[in-house]
């Protein structure tokens, strides 16, 4: 495995798009499902789509140039201009800094490549090629988006809130660890949740709060 692969919390955090074409709108708008703040600078003529976004005010245009920017006050940097030398100088400029950048289709001068996604939030599943075929990549992408169905976002929505409501009663990693793998691979909870029965596997969810919170209070009784 060449790369790691990592999930980031972007959510407020200032990151610059380089190139105004409906590529780097796709690359924004990727970015603002983060929540992640954005700056963009670009010698190019804007697309339409992203001088809609300057006009909602979801993105900041700078004027300045790269060279007077202190990169180090942004997250990440993905550059998306055509221009082989304007993306070789954002691309050193981002190494001296140590910033995270992309250089879209340039895997040579990339510190993190983005990969394809299925997005199911809050379950998110990335595919990537390491920059060897993008477009395998999203082939495979399409295979996977094929077999998961919509549901299951809002299905792992449901197992994290279970997840926070059984905390104070897993207090060991193997507690959890057991209790989890009967829930998912054991219990009818998800069969249940993706035919449509999303009552039903809450209420098999909801027992086990309150059999592990009874069980909690006899032993607290117990102590006393």
């Amino acid at each position: 495995m060449d790369l790691l692969p990592v999930f980031m919390n972007l959510h407020d955090q200032l990151c610059l798009v380089t190139g105004g074409s409906p590529l780097a709108f796709q690359k924004i708008q990727l970015l603002l499902k983060t929540g992640a703040k954005i700056h963009l600078h670009s010698h190019d003529k804007l697309c339409n789509e992203v001088e809609v976004l300057l006009q909602q005010n979801l993105i900041n245009l700078i004027q300045a140039n790269l060279e007077d920017l202190d990169l180090r006050n942004y997250k990440l940097i993905i550059a998306t201009s055509d221009d082989f030398e304007s993306n070789q100088s954002i691309a050193a400029l981002a190494q001296k800094n140590n910033t995270p950048i992309n250089v879209v289709d340039q895997p040579e001068l990339c510190s993190f490549l983005v990969p394809s996604i299925v997005d199911r939030s809050p379950l998110i599943v990335a595919v990537s090629s390491c920059g060897k075929s993008p477009t395998f990549s999203r082939f495979i992408r399409n295979k996977i988006s094929d077999f998961l169905p919509e549901s299951y976002g809002p299905l792992a929505a449901m197992l994290g809130e279970f997840r926070n409501r059984m905390k104070p009663f897993l207090l060991t990693y193997e507690a959890k660890k057991e209790f989890w793998l009967r829930m998912i691979f054991s219990s009818p909870v998800v069969e249940l949740f993706i035919s449509g029965e999303k009552d039903s596997a809450r209420i098999i969810l909801e027992k086990e709060v309150e059999q592990y919170s009874k069980h909690n209070k006899v032993l607290s009784e117990q102590a006393d």
